[in-house]
């Protein structure tokens, strides 16, 4: 049986913002493209990443949610569901949740911190980190079913592709990557 659990890579250390390249958001816009390439052309990968919950795309173009807060960034891609992803200028990764007390989580620093936590869950899963951030993480956390075929290409591609490894600290990271929403302090 293949699980997302296992191991962790105890040489990953995610990036904190003072060591993050001055050229995030360019690096982040080039790993969204790489990753928006790989699905158009590596038809088993497209369709692992809608299985996966990951639908690349701009779910803006659906309008704008009645009686919420707006969407911040640039999104990409959506859960399925009310969640959505959103690329900041900053190169930061946001999970908008429209619905939720606190509408904008930021799940990376960039987009292969994004990809790293997606190892670990797919997009729904993520998206519970909206409704409520410990839950979340305890979600996150937990040992995982057997993986189904898709979602196993998933998570490796994107550890090949873009050379992730699962986060270690999940609270404290996502502690951390809240100063990247607009309007917060360093």
């Amino acid at each position: 049986m293949v699980t997302r659990g296992g191991s962790y890579d105890d040489r990953m250390v995610p990036f904190r913002k003072k060591d993050r390249p001055s050229d995030a958001g360019s690096s982040s816009e080039a790993d969204l493209a790489r990753l928006e390439e790989l699905a158009r052309t590596d038809e088993a990968f497209g369709q692992g990443l809608d299985g996966y919950n990951i639908l690349l795309g701009d779910p803006s173009e659906h309008g704008e949610w009645a009686d919420c807060p707006p969407r911040i960034g640039r999104s990409f891609a959506a859960d399925g569901t009310e969640h959505e992803f959103s690329l900041l200028d900053n190169g930061a990764v946001v999970l908008y949740t429209p619905l939720s007390d606190t509408p904008y989580v930021v799940v990376g620093a960039d987009m292969r911190e994004f990809f790293a936590l997606l190892l670990e869950s797919n997009g729904s899963g993520v998206g519970a980190l909206g409704y409520d951030l410990d839950e979340g993480v305890e979600e996150l956390t937990e040992p995982e079913d057997e993986l189904e075929p898709d979602e196993l290409l998933v998570i490796e591609l994107l550890r090949a592709e873009f050379g992730v490894t699962p986060w270690t600290d999940h609270r404290a990271r996502l502690a951390e990557l809240q100063s990247l929403l607009p309007g917060t302090s360093a």
